[in-house]
């Protein structure tokens, strides 16, 4: 873990400098951006932890440990990049904007079986899988970490316990979407629409909430209140936010008439970038009842 820690330390200072000089492209790549992360954060390790660096990122190298085949010898630098792939793309996945890709089939359950089971299992046999502690990635290709130039440790299959409780994870995250699966139709309504305004602005809408949040009152009394919210993802900062809000919203009310109903509408701008060794973000939230919102319109006429 600390080796991790330092090299995700590592990682972030490059991600930082590329922020510093790259801003405005990285920016416009969205949550393409978290791709740039992922190719680095795979070619650093892919790399550091083949056979042509000793089997030892810099993290490793000042904990002393390092990766070698089950043979003892350093592994190969696709093996060391498919390791590598294996292990991060859950984490690269994760958070990343489903958008208007909700109705793909099977969309949902796919990704919730590659982060949430792919976690998981990753993090279940790190823990669980003693003595060498070999998780998914290094099962898949062969390798084991080890102290300094240490002997191996006897190597055997994960126990069948583990396997199931995998197994049955793994299924379950996968299933989870389909079993608890809503209506998006009409926030796909909502989501094409705002996008549609949004894009004129050079902006692009992310995400949709159509949801409520419940409040327990000192009484004892339970409040809820409803809610829409939307998320908009800015290409700069110079983009008047009241008058993009303005024709989000108005455009929202008349496609989608259940919004009259919320006690909020909201909409969170946000600016930055995030590209999974490194994220900057300058953020800001509007929210108003359906009413407000109109008085707001009427006035900016």
């Amino acid at each position: 873990l600390v080796a991790v820690m330092l090299d995700g330390l590592l990682l972030g200072v490059v991600g930082f400098l590329l922020g510093v000089f790259l801003r405005d492209q990285l920016v416009r790549l969205g949550d393409w951006g978290r791709l740039v992360g992922f190719v680095i954060a795979v070619g650093y390790y892919g790399a550091a932890n083949s056979q042509d660096f000793g089997g030892q990122t810099v993290g490793k190298a000042l904990t002393g440990i390092r990766v070698v085949g089950v043979d003892g010898l350093p592994i190969s630098v696709p093996r060391s990049v498919a390791r590598a792939a294996v292990l991060w793309t859950p984490f690269f996945l994760n958070g990343s904007a489903v958008g208007g890709w909700l109705t793909i089939p099977l969309l949902p359950s796919l990704l919730s079986e590659l982060v949430v089971g792919g976690t998981f299992s990753v993090v279940y046999l790190f823990l669980f899988n003693g003595p060498t502690r070999q998780s998914v990635h290094d099962l898949l290709v062969g390798s084991v970490v080890v102290e300094g130039r240490g002997e191996i440790p006897a190597l055997f299959p994960p126990k069948s316990v583990h396997l199931v409780v995998m197994g049955v994870f793994v299924l379950v995250s996968a299933c989870a979407p389909l079993v608890f699966s809503i209506d998006t139709s009409s926030v796909q309504t909502v989501f094409a629409t705002a996008d549609a305004v949004a894009v004129e602005s050079g902006a692009r809408a992310r995400n949709v909430v159509n949801g409520s949040t419940r409040r327990l009152k000192s009484s004892g009394e339970t409040s809820t209140t409803t809610f829409l919210q939307l998320e908009i993802r800015l290409p700069s900062r110079e983009i008047d936010l009241d008058d993009l809000g303005n024709q989000v919203v108005e455009v929202v009310l008349s496609s989608f008439p259940e919004a009259e109903t919320k006690d909020l509408i909201i909409l969170k701008f946000s600016y930055g970038y995030d590209i999974g060794i490194w994220s900057m973000w300058i953020r800001e939230q509007k929210a108003f009842t359906p009413a407000n919102w109109r008085e707001r319109i009427g006035e900016a006429r």
